[in-house]
């Protein structure tokens, strides 16, 4: 029961963050034509001038594309489906960890310390794996 609501959460957390970035425009491609209606500009010398705009080329961009790439940097470049995978991977791991310990807190049983570690570490050494599958398993099913 307790697992089955976890990836009922699990699930509605992806869902609204792909929902939020389709509202928000996040889900963008990099190629989107958005309005830039505001401007920075340098003073450079001819020689600097020349050097930038090698430097854009060798990247097939203009050297303003290019210059709004260095200066805005990783700003620009948030990845929100590896952050949605992440949390997903931890919600992985607290659901197996729930599982792990849970039934024997219920009863009243005392874990050792040691037990706690093991199943710890369990955790951390598959939850990658068990999310992965539970995300390859969602894409096979047909949306219900």
């Amino acid at each position: 029961m307790l697992a089955c609501r976890l990836h009922s959460l699990a699930r509605a957390l992806l869902r609204c963050d792909l929902d939020n970035e389709i509202a928000t425009g996040a889900a963008r491609s990099k190629k989107s034509r958005t309005a830039k209606t505001r401007t920075i500009g340098i003073r450079v010398t001819e020689p600097e001038y020349i050097a930038l705009q090698r430097e854009a080329y060798g990247h097939n961009q203009t050297v303003s594309e290019w210059g709004r790439t260095k200066v805005l940097g990783a700003s620009t470049a948030y990845d929100h489906e590896g952050f949605s995978k992440h949390i997903f991977t931890e919600l992985v791991g607290l659901e197996l960890l729930l599982m792990n310990t849970l039934p024997a807190l219920l009863r009243g049983d005392r874990m050792p310390a040691e037990q706690i570690l093991t199943i710890k570490n369990q955790v951390q050494a598959t939850k990658r794996r068990k999310a992965q599958e539970l995300l390859a398993r969602r894409a096979e099913e047909p949306d219900k």
